[in-house]
């Protein structure tokens, strides 16, 4: 005889032949290099084992490389200085153009990844949350 009430999760899952599959965090690609490595593990345990997606990882290994080398690029500059001579005149750090260029491809592929809290809120959502948070009505009144 069967019991009274509602059926469980499991035991939905039983009848069904169901199992739960628990998906594991996004691997990085075996010949990234080791700083790269490093901000990959950052990323990924930052979210959710399954926010990433196999279709992700080369677009996340080209994200954490433009990371890698725009810090590396920022520590050049802050040994080396901004600007350089060549004979008497003054030219940029080609470091600076460097870093200037990977925080774009950062930038860039943030979004894509949807690693930044505006990528991963929806328009109206965002236009709740600014109403919410709006000076016009305080809290007090």
């Amino acid at each position: 005889m069967a019991h009274r009430g509602r059926t469980s999760a499991a035991e939905v899952a039983d009848k069904a032949g169901l199992r739960l599959v628990v998906r594991e965090r996004l691997k990085a690609p075996p010949k990234l290099p080791a700083p790269a490595r490093a901000i990959w593990r950052d990323v990924t345990e930052a979210f959710p084992p399954d926010y990433f997606r196999a279709s992700d990882r080369a677009l996340l290994a080209c994200y954490v490389c433009a990371a890698a080398n725009a810090i590396e690029a920022s520590r050049i500059i802050a040994v080396e200085g901004f600007v350089y001579m060549l004979g008497t005149r003054r030219l940029q750090h080609p470091a600076v153009a460097v870093r200037s260029s990977c925080v774009a491809s950062m930038a860039t592929l943030a979004v894509k990844l949807r690693l930044s809290a505006s990528s991963r809120m929806r328009a109206d959502t965002a236009a709740t949350a600014a109403k919410a948070g709006s000076s016009a009505n305080p809290p007090w009144k």
